[in-house]
Order: C-alpha cells, then sequence, then structure tokens
C-alpha cells in the first residue's frame, strides 16, 4: 500500500534504541521505511510503546537515527548537522501537552515567539499572530491575555498557533488533542483539518484514537512493535480490520459493525469506517440514495 510519488519527507531503514548499550535497552523503531505525501493528512497510530512519538520526533531532527536516514523534500537532514536547528522553521513539531511550554507574559508574544527567532519584521509577526490564532480557533481578543489565564484547550490552541504561526511546510502534531473534553478534542482537530486543507499544509497527526483518524486522516500509518504494520490511505487501513484488531488497536464500532455486516452477505460498498459513508451505503441498498464509492 506505500506510495513513493509526491513524497515530502521519508524515513529509509531507520532504526533507533533507547539505552543503547546497556540492560535497559529498547528499541523503539527497527529498520522502519515509510513515506509521508506533499499536502496530506497522515495519521500515525498504534499501541503504547510501539515507536509513533519516537518517529514523529526523528522527523525534525529531535532525535537522530542509530541507522538509517531520514530525508526531507529529498535531503538527508543529517547530511550538515550544524543545520538541523534550521530544519524546524520548515517542519514544525508539537509535542504532547504543548501548553506546559506557554511562558510568555501575552498570548500575542508567546505565539510570536517562533517568529521573532526567524527576524521577521514587526507587522508581518503581527500578521502572522492572528492568522495562525483564527486557523486555531483562538478568538482575537484573548491575544492580549497571560496564556496562564486560559482555558486547557484555549492554551492547547495558543501552543498549536505558535508553531503555524511560522507557516513549516509540514506539521507534526504527537497526540494534539490529548485530555481535551470532546469539544475541546473536535474544535482541534477540525481546525487542523481545515488548516491543512487551505494551506496545503501537509500533516502528520499522532493519536490513540481510530475514530480520530476516520475522520481527518487522507493516509495512516499503523505502527507495531516498533515497525510499520501498516501504511495505505484511511479506506485501505480499515479495510484490514483482523490486523488492527491482532495489533490491540480498538477500531471505530462503526467499522466493526460494517465488517459483521459484510461477513453476514451484506452487499456494503464505499466509504465504511464513518457513520456518514455506512448510512450512504445502506440507503443505497434499500433504494433511497446513492453510495459514495
Amino acid at each position: 500500500m506505500n506510495e513513493t510519488v509526491n513524497e515530502i519527507l521519508r524515513l529509509s531503514d531507520v532504526s533507533y534504541a533507547y539505552g543503547a548499550g546497556t540492560p535497559q535497552r529498547t528499541d523503539a523503531l527497527d529498520h522502519v521505511s515509510v513515506g509521508f505525501q506533499k499536502g496530506k493528512i497522515t495519521g500515525v497510530i498504534g499501541h503504547t510503546g510501539s515507536g509513533k512519538s519516537t518517529l514523529v520526533q526523528l522527523l525534525n531532527g529531535l532525535l537522530r537515527p542509530d541507522s538509517g536516514r531520514v530525508f526531507f523534500e529529498g535531503r538527508d537532514i543529517w547530511e550538515k548537522p550544524k543545520e538541523i536547528t534550521a530544519l524546524r522553521f520548515h517542519v514544525g513539531l508539537v509535542m504532547q501537552y504543548p501548553e506546559y511550554q506557554l511562558f510568555d507574559e501575552t498570548v500575542e508574544k508567546d505565539i510570536g515567539f517562533g517568529l521573532r527567532n526567524m527576524k521577521l519584521p514587526p507587522e508581518e509577526i503581527g500578521a502572522r499572530v492572528r492568522e495562525a490564532a483564527a486557523f486555531a480557533g483562538l478568538p482575537e481578543e484573548l491575544l492580549k491575555k497571560s496564556p496562564f489565564d486560559l482555558s486547557g484547550g484555549e492554551k492547547r490552541r495558543a501552543a498549536v498557533a505558535g508553531v503555524i504561526a511560522m507557516r513549516p511546510e509540514v506539521l507534526v502534531l504527537d497526540e494534539p488533542a490529548a485530555g481535551l473534553d470532546p469539544r475541546g478534542r473536535r474544535q482541534i482537530l477540525s481546525g487542523l483539518h481545515r488548516y491543512g486543507r487551505e494551506s496545503g499544509t501537509t500533516v502528520i497527526l499522532v493519536s490513540h484514537s481510530m475514530e480520530d483518524m476516520a475522520l481527518y486522516c487522507d493516509h495512516i500509518v499503523v505502527m507495531d512493535h516498533a515497525r510499520v504494520l501498516l501504511n495505505g490511505t484511511t479506506a485501505e487501513v480499515f479495510s484490514r480490520t483482523s490486523e488492527l484488531l491482532a495489533a490491540g488497536l480498538d477500531i471505530p464500532e462503526i467499522s466493526r459493525l460494517s465488517a459483521e455486516l459484510l461477513a453476514a452477505g451484506v452487499p456494503l460498498s464505499g466509504t465504511l469506517y464513518t457513520v456518514e459513508g455506512v448510512e450512504r451505503s445502506l440507503l443505497s441498498l434499500l433504494g433511497k440514495g446513492e453510495a459514495s464509492c
């Protein structure tokens, strides 16, 4: 299911271990090769310890492979190690619970921190801060507030806006909705989906939620025991329910229902990993609509 055309990032035969040379050695990635398509939203999913967080930290040079190579736009990112910091303006990474990294006196200054490091003129910084806040769903009236006066969801959106403001070609987010209530979760993820679509930015989204993957991603990479188990379009990956379940992943209930209906001989077709897709397929079978294939 792998595609190699139009890739912006690629890991090629990459291995990485924590505690190398000690009895506590843990292999986080084991000869992993995977690419990410330009302008697409790719989900990375796997159980705890599968290697997904290590993978995304390799994408912008926070970690260096023990072996193998990481390519950005066809160039090995470690070819010139002294330039690795500059890569982070192109591949922006939002770690888990980024709100704990807020520190400036106002939200506006916090969002503009990276822009000041880029030495942009003040008027451009102001324009980018407002644009990024809007994409992240942060009302402009909050920009003059202290980040410590914001709600949990607002802090998360401010932290995400700080990376969006730098306009990286690739935006990588490690569990951006972790710990938020359902409303906050939808706001963050739908905003990121809209941002990716409207800006053309490549978005790589780590999540433990298969429902999120189904709703927001074009492609999915499934990690299992430090290796890539599955890599393909959302439809391709969700068609492999037995492999997902064997990897200990909790597939969406609608996918489970679709699999049971297909096994019972119900000729469903189209998008079978969202409620809307299954509804369209059932209505089509009943002669009340057309399936969306």
